[in-house]
């Protein structure tokens, strides 16, 4: 339509100008000079009407700008209060690139909109200003004045150059009408048609190559709108305003699930295919498609062919040009499908609920901190661990204020700068109520952007139990020390060489030897004695033979009984002698005196044996007077009275502590009552439990006896503790599968969700090492996960007959990558053949190739790893003994109790699952397993399993 009309337009034009052409070759000739004159103040005029017509469109934006120019700050930032100059300016800068810069007069006004273009760039540099509640709206306030009165001088510097542009042509104007009324003085009416004639003529040369310009234009510009119409990367319709729609492209089509013939045959309206709900918005948009032409993109819904609703954004623009009268103004848009958009919206939606459950539900401690100790976030285990009534509590605190000494925030915050991140990080924290609480804390110091300060992002659980039982356990062994110091006997152990490598008790001081003095003594520089047949050291070479002997002899003036025996490590390699000596010199001394009694004692004798020897625990009568009538062997051992115990002593003199104290309350409540009375107490210093209880019968009126019976109950107890302890470890199995089957459900979520989020924003390189660190923390609890079901889910095993050299090479070659990554050799020194075994082949290689995985880890770079396997000598024989050794640090001598505890490690990033389940292997195929550090250094862990030697 509008090449049309350009067409019709140029032809006019043609005829018109060969009208004038004619008209014009007549009249040349005798107006030629004065044609020239007025010609060019004719061009003047024209180019100055139009000038002055495009001067006052400026006016409308001009006014609008000083409007906004003068109005004051109403708060917000500058890109955002009273900005109606985002309208005005736009329409004075296209109103100003339609002037024709090559006039003087039009050079004028042209510092002043450079000078407006450099304001409001500055003005949108300094957008999203503080809000005036800020310190910074102040500053906002004064920097907007600032520029509006910086632009409404420019505009004034504007306005004046336009009036003095305006001035300029209008006194040009009136030049020119006083030539025009003086030129029609002398030129006849038909010479001034010829000479508009003529000028229309020059005028349409111009015209029409102007027109050819924009038409080839146009042509260009149709053909790239159908490129893009039909390119189907976008879909896109053309459409009027009542809602029919006269073009669309396959993608549109598509989306909306209509045929092209339906398109053509007018089935398909963009009013018919929106919902109720969205015909408000398409209102609102004709208006603003009226208003500028362009509407701002927006989301609707349109209803699909089959009924289904996609939803869509949508962008419109309308099409100018010379429509049909009576036509509808035709548009075109853009839609996107945004079906896959909220599929995805809806996916992170839910990924990011299950992640905030997981925080909230998760039993340790979970935290966000500054550096200054102000708490971001935290769940409510944080919140019970430090006292909190609930998380929102927690989070109104600092966590500077539950330090005991502020100095150690300091220093915990220096080591975690220097580091990065703190694992296993053990410290003293006090709750909210005061009372202490040790803390083990995961932390790490996370740097999110250079803008922003630096946060600590941590987990914790309270571990004040654990310690609470190690400082309980230190106490005990400290007692039990301190008693073995105190005990009235000399106690020593020799290598070997029979070369002394340590000496206790109190019978030291008896005998006025310092324990200094026999480190690095040989037995033979103690007694002074090279003899071998020496009493002293003829025992301990049998003893180094495998015998333990028993012998007495005189020293220092004493006399004193000894007993030594090998002394084996835990492996039940010979290591030296251990030896006891007990001070006689009194029981010798009653021995003597008693010979006198030997009568007595003969006749006694066998009434003695048949009664109370031959009951195994220790058996005590007394009578009203608390004197001792009668008492077995076994309690003459048990007593500190030994044989001088005899009747008539005093019952107290038999013992203090334990089972003495109670078995003498038990008597008189037996004695006074009449009634038996037992109970059953534990002896922490000596390791037993005892069963006591006295009985009280009489042999006449006169004569009241109480009977007290010891029994010795502890493998009995021990055996109770073992399966209490064996169905807590169950149940805790249980619970810990169960937990880890929970846990993997919203961990798999997570990491489903961060390879989507790689899979979107993966070439950032901005969020690349957030990524990597979710990776590995992903990893690091899929492990977890897979050795906590591991360990808490029971296993059937399946026995078969297998080799144990056959079973450690699977191990071993599954584990060379790993200690080809770290530099470590791995050796095998295994006696084949070996007898068969019933056990499950997989487990056990699973045990073998935890140890020796261990093995590696704790091995320095260029270390030896020895997985060694072969008949054993001890025990009757009969089991097959393999052992895992390392080069590495061995372990701690502290933590050699602890090494199969569930959850115990001093490795970093470790589970200490390792060791507990390889203990539960072996214990379910019968076998045995021992720890212990070699004395070159290294550790061993050896591993034994029963063979049938049929």
């Amino acid at each position: 339509m509008v090449a049309a009309g350009m067409m019709k337009r140029d032809i006019s034009y043609r005829r018109l100008g060969w009208a004038g052409v004619a008209l014009g070759i007549a009249l040349l000739v005798v107006s030629s000079s004065l044609i020239l004159s007025i010609n060019r103040q004719y061009n003047e005029l024209v180019r100055g009407t139009r000038l002055i017509s495009q001067m006052n469109a400026l006016e409308a934006p001009l006014v609008e700008l000083e409007d906004w120019a003068a109005g004051g700050y109403q708060g917000g930032a500058l890109s955002t209060s009273q900005d109606s100059w985002r309208i005005a300016y736009p329409k004075l800068k296209t109103l100003e690139q339609a002037l024709d810069h090559g006039d003087p007069a039009v050079q004028q006004i042209e510092p002043s909109i450079r000078r407006l273009d450099s304001l409001f760039a500055e003005m949108e540099k300094a957008k999203l200003s503080p809000p005036p509640a800020t310190p910074g709206a102040e500053q906002a306030r004064k920097q907007e004045g600032e520029f509006r009165a910086e632009i409404r001088h420019t505009l004034r510097e504007l306005r004046g150059a336009i009036h003095s542009v305006q001035a300029r042509m209008e006194g040009i104007s009136a030049l020119l009408a006083a030539g025009w009324r003086n030129f029609k003085l002398l030129i006849v009416i038909p010479c001034v048609m010829g000479i508009v004639i003529a000028s229309l003529f020059s005028l349409f040369h111009r015209e029409r190559g102007r027109y050819a310009r924009a038409s080839v234009a146009l042509n260009e510009s149709e053909e790239r709108f159908s490129q893009l119409l039909n390119s189907d990367i976008i879909p896109m319709i053309v459409a009027d305003s009542a809602g029919k729609i006269s073009e669309a492209n396959n993608a549109f089509l598509r989306m909306a699930g209509y045929s092209r013939d339906e398109l053509i045959e007018g089935h398909i309206r963009w009013d018919a295919m929106t919902p109720p709900a969205f015909r408000s918005r398409d209102e609102l948009a004709i208006a603003e498609l009226r208003a500028s032409g362009v509407c701002t993109p927006f989301e609707k819904e349109y209803i699909r062919k089959d009924g289904t609703r996609v939803p869509v954004f949508i962008g419109i623009a309308s099409l100018k040009g010379e429509a049909p009268a009576g036509s509808r103004g035709q548009t075109v848009a853009f839609v996107v499908d945004l079906t896959e958009h909220r599929r995805i919206e809806s996916r992170l939606t839910e990924s990011e609920r299950l992640y905030r459950l997981l925080f909230e539900r998760n039993l340790a401690g979970v935290y966000r901190t500054t550096l200054g100790g102000d708490i971001l976030d935290c769940n409510e285990a944080f919140a019970r661990i430090l006292g909190c009534g609930s998380r929102e509590e927690a989070m109104c605190l600092s966590i500077s204020d539950f330090y005991e000494d502020p100095a150690s925030r300091g220093e915990f915050l220096d080591e975690l700068r220097q580091k990065g991140a703190l694992t296993n990080y053990e410290y003293k924290l006090k709750r909210k109520d005061g009372s202490p609480v040790w803390i083990l804390e995961n932390v790490s110091l996370v740097q999110a952007n250079d803008t922003m300060p630096p946060v600590l992002e941590g987990t914790m659980i309270d571990i004040t139990e654990r310690k609470v039982t190690e400082h309980a356990l230190r106490e005990s062994e400290a007692r039990l020390r301190l008693m073995i110091e105190q005990v009235p006997a000399v106690l020593w152990t020799t290598d070997t060489d029979l070369k002394f490598t340590s000496g206790t008790g109190a019978g030291l001081k008896t005998l006025g030897i310092q324990q200094a003095q026999l480190h690095g003594k040989t037995l033979a520089d103690y007694f002074n004695s090279s003899d071998p047949g020496s009493l002293p050291i003829l025992s301990h070479r049998r003893a180094l033979q495998g015998e333990p002997v028993a012998y007495e002899m005189e020293w220092g003036g004493n006399t004193f009984q000894s007993h030594v025996e090998p002394f084996l490590d835990s492996d039940g390699h010979l290591i030296g002698v251990i030896g006891i000596a007990l001070d006689i010199t009194d029981r010798k001394r009653a021995e003597e005196q008693q010979v006198l009694l030997q009568a007595d004692i003969r006749r006694s004798a066998l009434e003695w044996m048949r009664t109370f020897d031959s009951v195994e625990s220790p058996l005590v009568i007394i009578d009203a007077g608390w004197k001792i009538v009668r008492l077995n062997e076994a309690a003459m051992k048990l007593s500190d009275l030994g044989f001088k115990a005899a009747p008539g002593v005093d019952f107290g003199s038999l013992g203090a502590g334990a089972p003495w104290n109670q078995a003498s309350q038990l008597a008189k409540s037996a004695m006074g009552t009449g009634v038996s009375a037992a109970t059953q107490i534990l002896d922490a210093a000596a390791g037993k439990s005892w069963d006591i209880t006295a009985s009280k019968f009489s042999l006449s009126e006169a004569e009241a006896r109480v009977i007290i019976t010891i029994r010795d109950i502890t493998e009995m107890v021990t055996l109770q503790e073992s399966l209490r302890k064996s169905d807590t470890l169950s149940v805790m199995g249980k619970l810990v599968a169960g937990v880890a089957h929970e846990v993997r459900n919203p961990l798999f979520s997570i990491s489903a969700t961060l390879q989507a989020f790689e899979a979107r924003f993966g070439g950032n390189r901005d969020y690349q090492r957030y990524t990597d660190v979710l990776r590995a923390e992903i990893e690091r609890l899929n492990e977890l996960m897979r050795e906590l079901l591991d360990y808490g889910r029971p296993k059937t095993l399946e026995f078969t007959r297998a080799s144990i050299p056959d079973v450690i090479r699977k191990a071993v070659s599954a584990c060379e990558p790993l200690a080809t990554r770290l530099s470590v050799s791995v050796f095998q020194n295994v006696d084949d053949p070996l007898p068969e075994v019933v056990i499950d082949r997989r487990r056990v290689i699973q045990v073998f190739q935890n140890l020796l995985e261990n093995a590696i880890q704790h091995s320095p770079a260029g270390g030896i790893v020895l997985a060694e396997a072969r008949v054993s000598t001890e025990n009757g024989g009969g089991w097959i003994d393999c052992s895992v050794s390392d080069s590495g640090p061995g372990f701690n001598s502290e933590d050699l109790p602890r090494i199969f505890e569930p959850f115990f490690t001093r490795r970093r990033g470790g589970t200490g699952l390792g060791l507990s389940i390889v203990q539960r292997i072996v214990d379910e195929h019968g076998g045995t397993i021992v720890t212990r550090n070699r004395p070159e250094g290294g550790a061993v862990v050896r591993v034994s399993f029963r063979f049938s030697r049929s």
